[in-house]
Parts: structure tokens; C-alpha cells; sequence
């Protein structure tokens, strides 16, 4: 009889272990989460997003990465900051609720900074007077397009002062650089994957924590508005408040 309990004390907690929701406030840093694709083309989908961010206040971990003129596929300039002043008044209102703006290239083409430094700095210069003229001036970070990047390009943003940020690390202006953990979960999720991506959220989140990483949530304007995305972002944040 002894052994019966000793073995069902022993399945239980082996139970709990492994498949426990991680309990809140139990980590050291909440999760940065890191917003692509911002542009007036998903104004709809940001409001969706920003809706559940301030439910749990995020604002103030939350990025904001703006596509001055997004031409993917290529719109005439329809989606350029500058002729969509509602969308701009909006980010200027997230701006002063603690939301980061800061910038995701210039036009979102095809690995457009996997080019020369020459035309890098041309696309990095149209990109900050769009950005200027609609009132955010103080840009720092960067985030490539697709993450795609290569040496010519990273040292032009380096040389004004951009710290990049991959899927593996963040570069600084020095060229130092730093370990994360970055992960988008919420890539087409289907609503019947949502449990199970949200165990696996938790369990990274953990072991960044544990392991003293920062802990980065991608999400995809558009996309995290698919299926069970916002419902994921929804429950983790819950989880991290």
C-alpha cells in the first residue's frame, strides 16, 4: 500500500511538471513583443492588436515597426505615411501610450536591404525623411525586412546609430552584440493549434527567463489577425502579466 501511494505521489507530480501552465509573475522580465508590417494597409489589424496589448498594459513592451511606404506589392504609393494622416495621428496617439515606434525598412520589397551600402544608405535616407516629416524622429532600432541583411547594408545602419535586431541577437552601434531569444508563434496559426503553441511559448519563456535571455515575441500584422492568433497573443499575455 505503501508503494501504491509512493508511485501515485510520483505520477502526479511528474504530471504537474510536465504539463502545468507556467504560473504568473514567475519570471524576471516580461516578453518584448515585436509588431512587423506596421502601414496604413493594416490599420484594421494594428487596432486589433494594439485592442488586446492594452487590455494586459503592454504599450510599454511593445515595438512598433513601421513601413514608411509600403510597396508589397507595389501600391503607387498608396500606403506611403505621408498621404494616410489618420494612421499616422493613431501611431502618434499609441506613441504617447508607451508603444516604441521605430522602422522596418522603407518599402518592404523583396530582401531590400541585401544590397550595396550605397544603395542601403539611399533606401535608409528616403525611409527617415518619410518618417520625419510625419513627426518620429527619434528612430534607433531596425528590423530588416524578412531578417534579411547582409555586411554591406548592416554597416550603413550601424554607422547612423541603429541597433538591428535579428532572430538570434541584437547588434548595436558599437558592432557588440547580444543573445535572444526571438520566436513568432502566431505564423497562419489554425485555432485548434492554439494550445498546443501556447504550452510551447511557455516553456521558451522559461528557459529564456531561467537562463537570463531577453525574450522577444514576433507577430505579423495580418497574419496574427488569421485563425487562432489573436486568441494566442490574447491567453500568453495573460499568462505574463
Amino acid at each position: 500500500e505503501t508503494m501504491e501511494k509512493y508511485m501515485l505521489f510520483f505520477a502526479i507530480m511528474l504530471f504537474i511538471f510536465l504539463f502545468a501552465d507556467i504560473p504568473k509573475n514567475n519570471h524576471h522580465e516580461k516578453p518584448i513583443i515585436l509588431v512587423h508590417d506596421v502601414s496604413p494597409k493594416y490599420f484594421k489589424e494594428l487596432e486589433e492588436v494594439v485592442k488586446i496589448i492594452d487590455k494586459y498594459n503592454y504599450s510599454n513592451y511593445t515595438i512598433l515597426f513601421v513601413i514608411p511606404k509600403l510597396e508589397n506589392p507595389p501600391s503607387g504609393g498608396k500606403w506611403d505615411l505621408r498621404r494616410n494622416k489618420e494612421f499616422v495621428k493613431y501611431l502618434h496617439e499609441l506613441e504617447r501610450k508607451g508603444y516604441k515606434i521605430e522602422l522596418h525598412g522603407y518599402k518592404h520589397t523583396y530582401h531590400e536591404f541585401n544590397c550595396s551600402e550605397d544603395e542601403s544608405l539611399k533606401k535608409l535616407q528616403n525611409a527617415e525623411t518619410i518618417m520625419k516629416e510625419c513627426g518620429f524622429s527619434s528612430l534607433s532600432l531596425f528590423l530588416p525586412p524578412a531578417w534579411a541583411l547582409n555586411n554591406k547594408s548592416m554597416k550603413v545602419l550601424l554607422a547612423h546609430n541603429y541597433t538591428i535586431i535579428l532572430t538570434d541577437r541584437i547588434i548595436y552601434p558599437n558592432g557588440s552584440s547580444e543573445k535572444i531569444i526571438n520566436r513568432e508563434y502566431t505564423w497562419y496559426l489554425k485555432e485548434e493549434d492554439v494550445d498546443r503553441y501556447l504550452t510551447k511559448a511557455e516553456r521558451d519563456y522559461y528557459n529564456a527567463s531561467i537562463n537570463n535571455i531577453p525574450f522577444y515575441i514576433s507577430i505579423h500584422l495580418g497574419v496574427v489577425n488569421y485563425g487562432g492568433g489573436l486568441k494566442f497573443l490574447d491567453r500568453l499575455l495573460n499568462k505574463t502579466v
